[in-house]
């Protein structure tokens, strides 16, 4: 056994999370009442620091999308098959201590990929984003290493929807809210052919290269706009 001072007992505050790092794991100090709980200190979604979270009730809160741990075991109420690692700790005098060889242990089956000292450090997300989010570590990689690793054009993806989900369907209902409201603002001035132009224009800045099923779309949503599409009565 290793003894490690991880918090003071004096200056720790109730049902406040604290900070620990031990044998290179983050850890999270929770006071509550007489009892003190020594976790993981990343919250098992995205690996947010649970000491920048919260307590509400008898549950740690992480701040970032809210999983909750018990203070007392770590187990989450929401769903009690995800439970943070808890550690043995105990006060010795004004020290609360833990046991530097557990946790190291526990590193060794569970290594951590933060490197502290690079972009992003302690607050790295190492989930890469979630289904939704398929493209998250891309949008880091050019925060970190701007277009060095990509071209001066970089990858050209959609941020909001799944690009897989992405259809001229929705191109196609954009252009025709639009149109509507130019044309009801505009009445007198060659809107479609302006916007149509612009369209043209829109696949990397070169005149004619945007793909036909978004123009097309947009001119379908012109004809509805002008009172042409049979479609509308």
């Amino acid at each position: 056994m290793k003894k490690q001072v991880v918090a003071k007992l004096s200056t720790l505050p109730d049902r406040e999370p604290q900070y620990a790092l031990v044998a290179d794991v983050d850890l999270v100090v929770v006071r509550f009442d007489e009892d003190i709980s020594v976790f993981y200190g990343r919250c098992l979604h995205r690996g947010a620091l649970m000491s920048d979270g919260y307590v509400d009730g008898d549950n740690l809160i992480c701040g970032v999308h809210y999983w909750d741990y018990r203070l007392d075991s770590g187990v989450s109420e929401y769903n009690n098959s995800e439970a943070l690692p808890k550690f043995t700790s105990w006060v010795e005098g004004d020290d609360v201590l833990v046991d530097e060889d557990e946790i190291a242990a526990w590193a060794n089956d569970h290594p951590q990929p933060f490197n502290r000292e690079a972009y992003l450090g302690l607050y790295a997300d190492t989930s890469h984003g979630t289904d939704e989010e398929p493209y998250n570590g891309l949008i880091q990689q050019y925060a970190r290493d701007g277009l060095s690793k990509t071209g001066h054009h970089g990858r050209v993806d959609a941020m909001g929807v799944p690009r897989t989900q992405l259809r001229t369907s929705s191109t196609k209902s954009l252009g025709t809210i639009i149109l509507r409201i130019a044309v009801h603002f505009c009445p007198d001035l060659t809107v479609i052919s302006f916007l149509t132009s612009l369209i043209n224009k829109s696949n990397s800045g070169v005149p004619g290269t945007a793909s036909r099923p978004k123009t097309d779309a947009f001119k379908e949503s012109a004809s509805i706009v002008k009172g042409t599409d049979s479609s509308i009565n």
